[in-house]
């Protein structure tokens, strides 16, 4: 069975330092300071999502993520794809905004 492709890679530099991650481990530096790595242990990343999402269901709680949060991702995934056709800033769509009446053409 082939392996999953691993798309858990991300950077972020800022003022203070910097975080990596390959996906199983977190790294962070402090400006000034060694670096630091967390490992973690391995998780199906899917099954653990929707084991938690029953669980809220079952429990009655609320999910670490509600729809919202979702709106709210797929608003900056959606800009990002409009970013790169037209080569400019695009407006991001969120709960907020769809909330308030606004649609696609609005202004950001």
């Amino acid at each position: 069975m082939r392996k999953p492709a691993n798309t858990e890679r991300f950077s972020v530099v800022g003022e203070r330092g910097s975080l990596t991650s390959d996906g199983v481990s977190l790294s962070y530096t402090l400006r000034g300071s060694d670096p630091v790595v967390v490992d973690f242990s391995p998780v199906h990343e899917f099954e653990a999502e929707i084991a938690h999402f029953a669980d809220s269901i079952r429990l009655g709680t609320r999910p670490i993520h509600n729809h919202e949060d979702g709106i709210d991702v797929l608003g900056i995934i959606l800009a990002a794809y409009e970013s790169a056709r037209t080569r400019s800033v695009a407006c991001v769509l969120t709960a907020g905004k769809l909330r308030s009446g606004a649609h696609l053409a609005t202004q950001c």
